[in-house]
């Protein structure tokens, strides 16, 4: 009975073994890196929201390319909300015409880990949330923006 139950264990494992998985996904290629598809600049409105305050305002977001391919250095302004921030950011495709962009550490130009999109429909948007300390008390503003490019 053990000899039967080891044949049958071993079949299963040679079966498993000698299965191959289909070499035929297609490769995927871009006509340019991520860190330079990526540049541009994108006018539309910066949010902000505080304990439930709003505060809408017209800025811009910029992309520009840096060294390597797969950074961007992000630009953020928008003078109502007192933004003017530029920080470099690890920059990837999405897919075919789209870019995700992200750096998670809070030491950047930023001071807080922020992350966004580029669309193929040349939309763009970003958000992070910033924590200010007031007196004893600590403020988290949630900040966003969406725009399209110039």
């Amino acid at each position: 009975m053990k000899k039967v139950r080891y044949i049958i264990m071993v079949a299963i494992a040679l079966g498993c073994l000698l299965t191959a998985c289909s070499g035929d996904d297609e490769e995927i290629t871009f006509d340019q890196t991520a860190g330079e598809g990526i540049v541009g600049e994108y006018t539309g409105e910066w949010i902000q929201a505080l304990d439930g305050d709003t505060t809408r305002a017209q800025g811009t977001l910029s992309f520009s390319k840096i060294e390597g391919d797969y950074l961007t250095q992000v630009t953020a302004v928008c003078s109502d909300l007192k933004i003017n921030l530029t920080s470099k950011a690890n920059v990837s495709h999405a897919n075919a015409d789209n870019y995700a962009f992200v750096n998670n550490g809070t030491g950047n130009g930023f001071e807080a880990a922020f992350f966004g999109r580029v669309s193929s429909e040349n939309k763009a948007n970003i958000q992070y949330t910033k924590s200010v300390k007031s007196g004893r008390f600590t403020k988290t503003f949630n900040f966003s923006f969406s725009g399209t490019k110039k």
